[in-house]
């Protein structure tokens, strides 16, 4: 029991840290939990940046057209988990390649509606800028 009190003094101290770090940090696009050797790391950001690779392909090839992760994943035929293309689409958004249509969702594998992206055909405000 005195474990499990420690357990939870420290998750409590976590939470009330400063959360801004988290949101201001850069997004790391693969990570591990446990410690792997410098070239499973690396193997593992190619396999991240291939999937990137894919799912912005698949995308470009419909440009008009809306897609919840299922679908990508489904239309894709790759053999990876849901949580890695959801990562590749959020990359993806945080880029400005894809948007995310919060207002037009499509019920997912297990019945849970899910939101749709779409191809960004929009120019980037922050690019003009920089021009």
């Amino acid at each position: 029991m005195p474990m499990q009190n420690e357990v939870h003094r420290r998750i409590a101290a976590v939470t009330q840290c400063d959360k801004r770090r988290f949101v201001l940090r850069e997004p790391m696009p693969y990570h591990s939990r446990n410690p792997i050797p410098p070239e499973d790391l690396e193997r593992g950001r190619r396999i991240e940046k291939a999937q990137r690779q894919i799912v912005r392909d698949f995308f470009e090839k419909r440009p008009r057209q809306t897609f919840t992760p299922y679908e990508v994943l489904l239309a894709v035929g790759a053999d990876w988990p849901i949580t890695s293309v959801r990562r590749a689409m959020t990359d993806l958004t945080k880029e400005n390649v894809l948007t995310k249509n919060e207002d037009e969702q499509r019920p997912g594998k297990y019945g849970v509606r899910n939101c749709t992206w779409t191809l960004n055909t929009t120019k980037d405000p922050q690019m003009e800028m920089a021009l």
